[in-house]
């Protein structure tokens, strides 16, 4: 019997093929929620990021073992591999609702895009794990996402090479400054801040006010559930031929006895889809000028996820992505905190977007 190493050796274990099964069994002890008995699935996060096999004797089933352990990581990666997963993914997209609503109930500017790989997406892969080829995952629902600051990084790179005019009259207002860039941003309270605001800052975190920070917030994008059962997470292989020439300083060069080593590494399918939030800093009168009500960050970042793809493997034809503008939330009440606050549930049903599709009053761009 093989284990998982640290704590996780109490939920996992290998059997390895018996004379009636051609493969091993891995078994995976479900854990109780703490308001009952039900069974939880597995965390996508737990399984990619600290599963580690720790067997005894030979290793005759290594690669029948981790082809197992693959397979159910991606079936817990998946945004709708278990009903489980897909219950929080559901809550989290209605508090979310709720957030934007309050948020453009008090005047902030709130854009919502519905963003599904065309093929396939994978980010993320430099992360140290233990299956070698990482995947940005969320920590607490363990499924993938797009993090803000991805998405922030291609619609910059997009803005920066396709539409350089535009880029320097608002790229740095729209993104913030680069590092080691000046933040310039003319005259104003923005560019000096008073002594008051830099010890508020110091104790509280990033002020919205700073220079370095942009007018536009991307927020992680979480994903939605499959429909029709279609798998959202699968386990893809690479096979590099001549690994250890370009890796090692004085390896011998590739010949025809060198064998290959396969690679798995998983990625996201067309069957998923992410809600990405576009979030204007408050009271902040030019973010229509900067393109949340116009062509630029709201162009910039949709042409970026068609033409130049996000994450890694772009010229394989990974990241690539059709992006649909949804409608402009509607917020419950104008300028009013309780308006949006009374009733959060109505806030809900009209801004949490569907598998179906958009949920969405329409409004004015």
């Amino acid at each position: 019997m093989t284990a998982l190493a640290g704590p996780l050796h109490a939920f996992a274990s290998y059997e390895p093929p018996a004379e009636n099964r051609k493969t091993g069994i891995l078994r995976i002890r479900p854990t109780a929620a703490p308001n009952g008995p039900t069974a939880q699935a597995p965390n996508g996060s737990l399984l990619l990021r600290r599963a580690v096999w720790v067997h005894d004797g030979g290793d005759r089933h290594a690669e029948d073992r981790d082809a197992q352990l693959r397979e159910r990581t991606a079936t817990a990666l998946d945004p709708g591999g278990s009903d489980h997963v897909a219950g929080l993914l559901r809550a989290a997209h209605a508090r979310r609702g709720v957030a934007m609503a309050r948020l453009a109930a008090r005047g902030r500017t709130v854009r919502t895009l519905r963003v599904t790989p065309m093929w396939r997406l994978v980010i993320g892969v430099g992360e140290e794990i233990p299956h070698e080829v990482g995947l940005t995952v969320h920590g607490t629902y363990g499924v993938p996402i797009l993090p803000g600051s991805a998405l922030k990084g291609v619609a910059r790179r997009y803005a920066r090479a396709e539409d350089p005019q535009r880029y320097a009259e608002y790229g740095q207002a729209s993104f913030g400054a680069e590092p080691g860039e000046r933040a310039d941003r003319g005259p104003g309270p923005d560019t000096a801040p008073d002594a008051a605001t830099s010890a508020t800052s110091a104790t509280s975190g990033p002020s919205e006010g700073k220079p370095d920070d942009g007018r536009v917030v991307f927020v992680d994008a979480l994903p939605l559930p499959p429909r029709g059962g279609r798998a959202g997470v699968t386990v893809d292989v690479i096979t590099p031929h001549a690994k250890d020439y370009y890796t090692e300083a004085g390896a011998a060069p590739p010949a025809e006895y060198t064998q290959p080593v396969p690679v798995a590494f998983f990625s996201v399918t067309s069957a998923v889809a992410f809600v990405v939030h576009l979030v204007g800093r408050s009271g902040d009168p030019d973010l229509s000028e900067l393109g949340l009500d116009s062509d630029a960050v709201l162009g910039w970042l949709p042409a970026a996820l068609r033409d130049l793809g996000i994450g890694a493997k772009t010229n394989a034809g990974y990241g690539y992505c059709d992006v649909a503008i949804e409608p402009v939330l509607e917020p419950a009440s104008t300028g009013d905190d309780q308006g949006a606050d009374a009733n959060p549930a109505a806030a809900a049903g009209r801004s949490t977007p569907t598998e179906d599709g958009p949920a969405l009053r329409e409004g004015t761009r």
